[in-house]
């Protein structure tokens, strides 16, 4: 299904506007909030796995 550019850029202009805003690195935490909790419910995708359920990576 075709998307707006807006809609599709989304993610990418959230981070870039985050770098500047917070002085420092976008971390992991910020990404994956974007992604989950913005941008795939913008889409209309649900029951997506999120990143933050996940389980660990072995230490």
């Amino acid at each position: 299904m075709p998307r707006a550019s807006r809609v599709v850029n989304l993610p990418w202009d959230l981070l870039r506007h985050d770098m500047p805003m917070m002085m420092r690195p976008v971390l992991g935490g910020s990404i994956v909030e974007v992604v989950d909790e913005v941008w795939l419910p913008l889409l209309g995708v649900t029951g997506a796995p999120s990143a933050s359920s996940a389980p660990a990576p072995p230490a």
